[in-house]
């Protein structure tokens, strides 16, 4: 099995909870111990040549905290998952909502006209519902993830019109993909423009433990990355396998030409994924390992020998759970002075954590908690850069930094 190191990037769902809001938590080094730590093992190509501090972190140069909610009304029954940007000459975010709404977010963060009602098309259940929106670069084409009433996953092509609406009467079927089970359905879908292609990331087909061996299994489009050619019209090509491997990759963006993934693991492990967009290519998939592993650790011993059939692709980091945690809600990476910082959530714990990955000296692994927001599902970024926390029973909740 060829191993890629992790890239360097120097230059590069639960009742809601009580609704208490931390505003600014603790700095830790997630190889120290105490009862603040958080247990964290590094992906064996960087352990050998990155010291963890063993004493008193030092302080971090990236201090972030959460600041008030956006009141959502009536749409925070609508469960926000997502958070859409629509490039162009007037670049617009959009509100994501599992019911089936995507909501016009107004340049003074308040919630605007809906702009896509598919709630008769899916039901927002377990984890299915609308999960994931992406736009064309011109802002002209809208692409959406969801599950149908069968539970199975649609992708969905929309023209836009110049306000961000979606034409409901010129939706195009890209591809339906069957779900064996309820679970483990992904959601993601990202656009690579400088590739001229559409990326879905595909869950495992659900249940526990990879039961039907599908994630590994070039056969099946579950567990994988799915590229989708798009022609100049911008209708999109019959989809083909550039990554496996994956279990429920829920939340993924691009920064600097490279695609971060979180991967909800199984009982044990959360991990986060990054790999360069040129190294997607479906004459060598490459390969995140699950089931063979759960984050850098031996899961299914029968899949190993499937798993080293393709190139490696090692997590950035992982955790494990401990003290509450138990379920990654990605995620946005940073750069900062001080190093490339990754800023996502725990839904079981809603702690919102920004850990720094690489370039970052003596603060590498370092973890600040920035706050808690209950069941929080994602962290992404706006237009303009500045992340925003979401949470599952209405919340939507910006990230403050000094940038």
């Amino acid at each position: 099995m060829k191993r890629l190191a992790p890239v360097a990037f120097a230059t590069l769902l639960v009742a809601c909870g009580s609704g208490e809001e931390v505003l600014v938590g603790s700095t830790v080094a997630t190889g120290s111990t105490g009862s603040t730590s958080t247990a964290v093992s590094a992906p064996p190509d960087e352990a050998s040549s990155v010291s963890l501090p063993t004493s008193e972190p030092p302080e971090p140069s990236f201090e972030p905290t959460l600041g008030e909610p956006v009141d959502l009304g009536d749409l925070a029954d609508g469960e926000p998952v997502d958070l859409a940007v629509r490039p162009g000459a007037t670049p617009t975010s959009f509100l994501v909502l599992r019911g089936g709404l995507v909501v016009r977010l107004e340049s003074d963060s308040t919630v605007g006209e809906v702009v896509l009602d598919v709630s008769d098309l899916t039901r927002a259940e377990g984890e299915r519902g609308l999960l994931g929106v992406t736009f064309s670069d011109d802002g002209s084409r809208a692409w959406i993830n969801h599950t149908d009433l069968d539970g199975n996953t649609r992708i969905v092509a929309f023209e836009v019109d110049e306000e961000g609406r979606f034409d409901e009467t010129s939706a195009t079927e890209v591809d339906v993909i069957g779900q064996p089970h309820a679970n483990h359905n992904g959601g993601e879908l990202v656009l690579d423009a400088a590739r001229d292609r559409l990326l879905v990331l595909t869950g495992d087909g659900g249940a526990a433990n990879d039961p039907d061996r599908l994630a590994l299994d070039l056969g099946s489009p579950l567990g994988k990355i799915l590229a989708y050619p798009l022609e100049p019209d911008g209708d999109a090509g019959p989809a083909e396998i550039v990554a496996v491997g994956l279990r429920n990759p829920w939340r993924a963006v691009i920064h600097d030409d490279v695609l971060w993934i979180a991967d909800v693991g199984q009982g044990q492990w959360e991990e986060v994924n990054a790999v360069p967009l040129d190294q997607l290519i479906s004459a060598a998939p490459v390969s995140f390992g699950w089931s063979a592993l759960e984050g850098t650790h031996d899961f299914n011993d029968d899949q190993t020998a499937a798993h080293a059939a393709f190139v490696a692709i090692d997590p950035v980091t992982e955790y494990e759970h401990v003290e509450g945690r138990c379920s990654i809600s990605g995620g946005a990476p940073t750069t900062r002075a001080s190093g490339t910082w990754y800023v996502f959530a725990d839904f079981c714990t809603g702690e919102v954590i920004a850990r720094c990955l690489v370039g970052c000296g003596a603060l590498e692994r370092t973890e600040t908690i920035v706050g808690k927001v209950p069941e929080a599902v994602a962290v992404l970024p706006d237009h303009r850069g500045d992340l925003w926390v979401l949470g599952l029973g209405g919340a939507l909740v910006p990230v403050l930094s000094d940038r």
